[in-house]
């Protein structure tokens, strides 16, 4: 199981190279089985919230911005985190739900412009 400080890291290079990761890539890199994914007590979303709470006594962006949900077949710069995310991230910036796929999305663009700009992403020109 990844600590929260090797997770954490490993969202940081994405914030850094302005990528968004799928949740199943998480569970490639760190190695985390199929049954285990499924269990109540799957380390990664457990991860997650603790980064959340640890970004937001600290200030910080929301590290767990650049974890999207999979969608088969779609162009994952498009996807947007679970709903689980929102929630999450409507309690902590004091913001209202945002209902449909294009609302989450603008709400999600603006959280990631903030993450990238706190860890210096520079865009290719």
């Amino acid at each position: 199981m990844p600590s929260m400080t090797e997770l954490g890291d490993y969202l940081e290079q994405h914030a850094k190279n302005g990528t968004v990761v799928w949740y199943t890539e998480l569970y490639d890199h760190f190695h985390i089985p199929k049954e285990v994914q499924r269990q109540s007590d799957n380390p990664i979303p457990l991860l997650l919230a603790k980064l959340v709470q640890e970004d937001r006594k600290a200030g910080r962006p929301l590290r767990a911005s650049v974890v999207v949900a999979k969608e088969k077949d779609r162009d994952k710069s498009k996807l947007i985190p679970k709903d689980s995310y929102f929630e999450a991230l409507c309690r902590i910036r004091y913001i209202s739900m945002p209902h449909g796929k294009v609302e989450k999305r603008q709400v999600h663009a603006t959280e990631l412009a903030a993450l990238r700009k706190y860890y210096g992403f520079q865009p290719k020109v």
